[in-house]
């Protein structure tokens, strides 16, 4: 990282987040509404960005199996005892 402070470049942006790199460091900025950024190396936003994506299967499966709309409720408890 050098002494110079990141002006990233806009890399992706969504009505919840943006995701920006900065070209000098490589460190990527996941700002969200809320006036929260966060900034990641490379190696950890894609580690981060796998776990999110695995997530997203496994709810997207959950709901497709749920047609039924009272049952979706229930696709999002879990079992919270470990």
């Amino acid at each position: 990282m050098s002494n110079k402070p990141c002006i990233p470049d806009p890399l992706v942006m969504s009505e919840y987040c943006r995701l920006s790199i900065c070209p000098d460091c490589g460190t990527l900025h996941l700002n969200l509404p809320s006036r929260i950024s966060l900034q990641f190396d490379i190696s950890q936003f894609l580690a981060i960005a796998d776990a999110f994506t695995r997530a997203a299967q496994i709810l997207r499966g959950r709901m497709d199996q749920s047609s039924n709309p009272k049952r979706k409720a229930k696709v999002f408890e879990f079992d919270r005892s470990h």
